[in-house]
């Protein structure tokens, strides 16, 4: 704030020595000091902004070229497809190339229609007339068991005397043999054929061997030292004896051997049931030994002799049956191939009496009505699961629409549909997927509510067509070759594509040809781009760089090495060849005189017609992988047994065993099985020291690990020999790496100098405020001392006026 001294300076002077004087004098100093500083900041701040542009602009102009180098821009793939019959896509990578498929069949969804009720809320509850069927009554013969005597069966003792087992011996025992790949001790021997039953290809587990052959009417038991028994599997019959032999240094076990005897035969009791009913019709039952056949529709007696035919105790369902379901297990009971109209049941308990076979069965008569239950179960099922829906007399069909949408778990969709006519409303129920694993089936405790519904057996059939459409797969030749799918979407034929099968080809001749090929139409469109950021660039660089020699005018950075060296660098890598003398021009970009780029489009597709590859070559570059080679010292002439383990190649373990003729023989067996295990590119092959060359022409590192004395025994030693690879850089793999010392972050060339930019404002600015500090201090010690000398001043002149009054007083007076 002024004293009052400040706020009345130039009233002792006569404005001379005022705050427009001060001004007057502040402004010639800031004209001198500070104006340079701030004409600095406006061209630090053009700048600043300036080089944002063209920043921005060149990494545009990168980013051009990095994809242009970028392997994923050559990866893309178009197809197409002859008709309309099959469509296909394809995704980066895929596979080119042209095949053809002929549509025989598409999957399918299963799609039923109920019968047509008056309303959305109508009921199934009333009562149902069944057809007449020949009443089921099978007669039954039974013929009991005896109990007088207990079977005998042969028994075999066999003591394993062998102390162990060598590459190549083998051992056979009641038609078994065991063939040893390395050295078996005895235990091994008698662990491997205890607790076998007769018909077994196989004995238990071992290390060092493998299996051939039957073990025939004998079953083994647990070992007992080194013995174990064989029990014959025939009771009261004398059968071949047990043999035993071997080969090699084996020695063949001792048999004791015990027979059976056969007094009598031990009896089963069997039932025979001649099915004397010409057939079954829907709601009619049989049951047999516990086990109930309810008929859907009609049943012949040859259908239902077959359902019931060969069965085991336990089952819970007959054979395959088109209009029938199953219920209850037979019990007891096994029975037999169908002899006409006869099966026989036979007991599965010997030498004891049984409960003889029940029989029943019910059948709906001509004119009798069946009501729909008040409570009962109808049960879907679909791929293998089965949904029971709790039904009552008063379910209406909208609210069976809602318990199938509810309860199978989003694989069924149901739904109402208004027809028209007096009774417009059906049920609609479909699978929701495709393919005969999702054929919809029904059933019910009730089968006069499936008959109401129109959803019986004999209500689906072909003529009533309430079955709309059947659940298939999709079936097609690929190539010429047979295939089916469950699905019309196929992505396990083609590596990367997805073929959509979408309708059937009736002409047997007719074949939809695909095409799978590298697509290129992105790679056009960046050659556009490429074209028109580089022109931009280049308009931006000559304003900033320019300088008119008859106007003197200079761009912002026409005297900036960094910004100028970009503009020639840029040129010389666009007018460049590479080292087989391919250039951009060669793919339609051309510069003209004014330093304008264009693209011909039409040149780039003559050339690329001819070569893709080339393209590829030239513009992204190439990887050439150099062969990896690895040979080791010559093989062992001995017999070698190589377990899991002891000898791996890049982690695969490369099993086998020799019996040492000489070391060509066992070279020739480890080539053998390195190239059979499977290296990912790797192959053996035999030197010519009896060893083993390793290579890999795709580049593969080679790993030899395991055991070190068996490798020494192959010649090999635990090393690792390292692939190697050669890359050559493409065009715009230079020219990205051009770009990126100018754009490429912080401490790129235009980064650096951006920094240096933000430095060079930052120490103005300072010097800004130093110097306006500087001059604020001088202007108000000058306006101290202006105060001060105005002050004197205005006493000066009080005096000076007070001397001159007194002056003219006196000369007044001096007058008068």
């Amino acid at each position: 704030m002024a004293t009052s001294s400040l706020s009345s300076l130039g009233l002792g002077s006569n404005s001379v020595l005022s705050y427009d004087t001060i001004d007057k004098l502040r402004s010639v100093d800031e004209s001198a000091i500070l104006k340079p500083i701030d004409n600095k900041l406006t061209t630090n701040s053009s700048k600043k902004n300036d080089l944002t542009v063209l920043n921005n602009l060149t990494k545009t102009f990168e980013s051009i070229t990095k994809s242009l180098s970028d392997e994923l821009s050559y990866l893309q793939r178009s197809a197409t497809s002859s008709n309309s019959a099959v469509s296909i896509t394809a995704i980066a990578g895929a596979s080119i190339q042209d095949f053809s498929i002929h549509v025989n069949t598409l999957a399918q969804r299963d799609i039923y229609q109920s019968n047509g009720f008056a309303t959305a809320t109508s009921t199934f509850s009333n009562s149902t007339t069944s057809v007449a069927g020949t009443i089921i009554t099978p007669t039954a013969t039974t013929t009991d068991g005896l109990s007088a005597n207990v079977g005998v069966t042969e028994t075999s003792d066999i003591a394993f005397n062998v102390a162990d087992m060598s590459t190549g011996d083998s051992l056979t025992i009641g038609g078994l043999t065991l063939t040893a790949t390395g050295t078996m001790t005895q235990a091994e021997v008698i662990a491997a054929f205890e607790n076998l039953s007769s018909g077994a290809t196989t004995g238990n587990a071992v290390s060092n061997g493998t299996w051939s052959g039957t073990l025939t009417d004998f079953s083994s038991g647990a070992a007992s030292g080194s013995t174990i028994t064989f029990t014959s599997t025939i009771a009261d019959a004398n059968v071949t004896d047990i043999t035993a032999s071997s080969t090699g240094t084996t020695i063949a076990p001792i048999i004791t051997t015990t027979d059976g005897s056969a007094p009598s035969t031990a009896m089963t009791e069997s039932t025979l049931v001649s099915f004397d009913a010409t057939d079954m019709s829907a709601g009619d039952t049989l049951t047999i030994g516990g086990l109930t056949l309810t008929a859907t529709g009609t049943l012949t007696q040859a259908e239902v002799v077959a359902a019931f035919s060969s069965l085991s105790s336990g089952a819970t369902s007959g054979n395959a049956i088109s209009k029938g379901t199953w219920s209850g297990t037979l019990t007891g009971f096994n029975s037999s191939i169908a002899t006409g109209n006869t099966i026989t049941f036979t007991s599965t308990t010997a030498d004891t009496n049984v409960t003889d076979l029940a029989i029943s069965a019910t059948q709906e008569t001509a004119g009798n009505t069946i009501a729909v239950p008040d409570t009962y179960t109808l049960t879907i099922n679909i791929g293998g699961e089965a949904y029971d829906l709790e039904m009552s007399s008063g379910t209406t069909l909208s609210q069976l629409s809602d318990m199938i949408n509810d309860k199978t778990g989003g694989k069924i969709t149901a739904s109402l549909l208004n027809v028209g006519g007096t009774n417009p409303y059906k049920l609609i129920i479909k699978s929701n997927e495709v393919g005969a694993s999702n054929a919809i089936t029904f059933g019910s405790t009730s089968i006069s509510a499936l008959k109401n519904l129109g959803l019986d057996t004999d209500s689906l059939s072909a003529t009533n067509g309430n079955h709309l459409q059947n659940a298939t797969d999709a079936s097609f030749t690929y190539n010429g070759v047979a295939i089916t799918r469950t699905s019309n979407s196929i992505t396990d034929l083609v590596n990367g594509a997805t073929i959509t099968l979408n309708e059937k080809q009736t002409d047997t001749a007719t074949q939809t040809n695909l095409s799978i090929t590298q697509d290129l139409s992105g790679i056009k469109d960046k050659m556009s781009t490429l074209v028109t950021a580089y022109n931009d660039l280049m308009t931006s660089l000559k304003t900033a760089t320019k300088y008119d020699i008859t106007t003197k005018e200079a761009g912002i950075f026409q005297s900036t090495s960094q910004i100028k060296n970009l503009s020639s660098a840029i040129n010389r890598q666009l007018l460049s060849q590479d080292e087989k003398g391919r250039s951009l021009i060669d793919y339609g970009i051309t510069l003209d005189s004014t330093g304008t780029l264009s693209f011909d489009s039409t040149t780039f597709d003559t050339k690329v017609s001819s070569s893709t590859t080339d393209l590829e070559d030239f513009f992204r570059g190439s990887t050439t992988y150099l062969p990896t080679n690895y040979t080791s010292k010559a093989i062992s002439a001995n017999a070698l047994t190589i377990a899991s383990g002891e000898f791996q190649i890049n982690g695969i373990n490369i099993i086998f065993n020799t019996t040492g003729t000489d070391a060509q023989s066992n070279a020739l067996a480890l080539k053998n099985a390195i190239n059979a295990a499977g290296i990912t590119g790797v192959l053996a092959s035999i030197g010519s020291d009896n060893n083993i060359k390793l290579s890999s022409a795709s580049g593969y590192d080679i790993a030899i690990t395991g055991d070190s004395a068996q490798l020494t025994l192959l010649g090999f030693s635990e090393s690792t020999t390292y692939g190697k690879s050669t890359t050559r850089d493409g065009f715009f793999t230079k020219f990205d790496d051009l770009l990126k010392q100018y754009v490429d972050g912080t401490d790129s060339i235009f980064g650096l100098f951006s920094k240096q930019l933000d430095t060079e404002k930052t120490s103005l600015t300072a010097q800004r405020v130093k110097s306006v500090t500087t001059l604020d201090k001088k202007y108000e010690a000058m306006a101290t001392k202006f105060a001060a000398y105005d002050l004197i001043i205005s006493q000066l002149n009080t005096q000076f006026e007070t001397l001159s009054q007194q002056i003219k007083a006196s000369y007044n007076g001096t007058n008068s």
